[in-house]
């Protein structure tokens, strides 16, 4: 008995571990996700044509002497941001200080002289009227009473002159904005017209780009347009603000500057591209959110049969969030815009409407 009893146990107990081993041996289910399409379509898209361009401020000044003397202080340096009327460089103005006091005394002995000539001259016609003096004496009166003030006048300009030199001997900023170069040291002599800094208004950027004479009809003053910044990764909506009437005759483009709005990070000699509108073409459109990127590689996922396909594709030029499509889909297909990153080629999905 005890042998035919393990005989029957046997069946059982193999038919138990093949039921275990089939379930291990399923393959476990793929979670569905759940995805809203959108449906490829012609639209309308903006043609551009590429120019690139530098980017410049709009105000740039040489700070320069105007006057002969000694450098006494240096107050900053190159990238030292200052404000307008900030006294940049101070020149000694002892020897000017000194002029000034003996103009201020030479004034002086002109006034009281004018006030004696004025005084002797009302004197004079007064003794005329009594015929106690004679008329070329009177006369002599209005000479020496006119050269009393003709020095006076001419003190008076000799003292308004030093104190405008020594006005000079400041040199402000004439704007705010950024020093970008200085050309001179503590104790060297400066000369009128020497440049001693060069200030940039760094707030105020514009980008210069040639624009080939094909396509400068296509720019009015004041249009909008959009300029790509490479070391930003950035495109920013400009302005036209001149378009310069001169032809140039080697390249056949006229320069157009753009301003730019205020943007962190943008500085003077960057390079820019300009694109320039050229009408409207109809092509194939995808909404950018469907795309996913790998490198050099780009990619949609394909909505059908309740199933997402990865399928490569050649994206052209972008425009108010809509993509390009030069090829890989075709009209009517419908592409996954969301939860992009939980699908893989074939995951099952649940189109919400």
């Amino acid at each position: 008995m005890k042998r035919l009893t393990i005989i029957l146990s046997l069946p059982v107990m193999l038919f138990a571990c093949g039921k275990k081993e089939e379930k291990a041996h399923e393959a476990p289910k793929v979670p569905v996700v759940q995805i809203y399409v959108a449906r490829i379509e012609k639209g309308g898209l903006p043609q551009f044509s590429e120019s690139i361009g530098t980017v410049k401020a709009v105000r740039v000044s040489t700070v320069a002497s105007k006057i002969m003397g000694s450098v006494a202080r240096l107050n900053f340096k190159e990238g030292d941001r200052v404000k307008e009327g900030t006294v940049l460089v101070e020149i000694d103005d002892r020897e000017l200080n000194a002029q000034l006091e003996q103009a201020q005394g030479t004034l002086t002995e002109a006034a009281a002289s004018y006030r004696n000539a004025e005084i002797n001259l009302k004197r004079m016609k007064a003794l005329l009227e009594q015929r106690s003096v004679t008329p070329q004496q009177v006369d002599n009166a209005v000479m020496q009473f006119d050269m009393a003030k003709a020095r006076t006048q001419q003190a008076y300009a000799n003292v308004g002159a030093l104190k405008v030199m020594l006005g000079y001997t400041r040199v402000s900023a004439p704007f705010d904005g950024v020093i970008t170069e200085k050309t001179i040291e503590k104790g060297e002599m400066t000369s009128p017209g020497r440049a001693l800094f060069k200030l940039t208004d760094d707030r105020r950027l514009r980008l210069e780009a040639e624009i080939r004479e094909s396509e400068i009809r296509g720019i009015k003053s004041g249009a909008p347009i959009d300029v790509r910044v490479d070391a930003l990764d950035k495109v920013l909506q400009g302005k036209a603000s001149q378009i310069v009437p001169s032809v140039d005759p080697a390249t056949h483009s006229f320069l157009v500057k753009i301003d730019l709005p205020g943007t962190e990070g943008l500085m003077p000699g960057m390079f820019g591209r300009a694109y320039i509108p050229k009408g409207m073409t109809v092509s194939l459109l995808v909404p950018k959110s469907a795309l996913t990127v790998k490198g050099q590689l780009t990619a949609v996922f394909v909505v059908k049969e309740k199933r997402a396909g990865y399928r490569m594709i050649k994206p052209g030029m972008v425009s108010n969030g809509k993509v390009e499509v030069l090829s890989g889909l075709t009209e009517g297909e419908e592409v996954a815009v969301s939860n992009i990153d939980k699908l893989t080629d074939g995951s099952p999905v649940e189109v919400i409407k």
